[in-house]
Formats: structure tokens, sequence, C-alpha cells
């Protein structure tokens, strides 16, 4: 895991698929859109990102 504290578009070169949201903790919602994400990555070899923030 790579944890950027400023948003740096260069990072993002690779196409990517992207999660965005407020994952305070892991429940099944969060499970699933995460298991979601590395399906879609896989399928399409494309870099996973999720983007969150601190409260």
């Amino acid at each position: 895991m790579i944890v950027l504290r400023d948003f740096d578009k260069s990072y993002f070169r690779k196409e990517s698929v992207v999660t965005v949201g407020t994952f305070d903790g892991v429940h099944l919602g969060h499970r699933q859109i995460f298991k979601t994400l590395n399906e879609i990555s896989i399928s399409g070899n494309l870099r996973k990102v999720a983007v969150t923030f601190e409260p």
C-alpha cells in the first residue's frame, strides 16, 4: 500500500479503478466494495486506488 498525503496526479498515469469513501472499518459493505474493486482491477489490468479521508 502506498499512502499519499497530497494529491499527485502523476501517480495516476496508469489507468486505475478508484473507490472513494470514508472507510471507518471493514464491515461487510466495505468488504464488498474492495472485492469488486479487486475484480475490476484484475479483469482490466488496472491499478487499484482507494481514496479515503481522515476524521
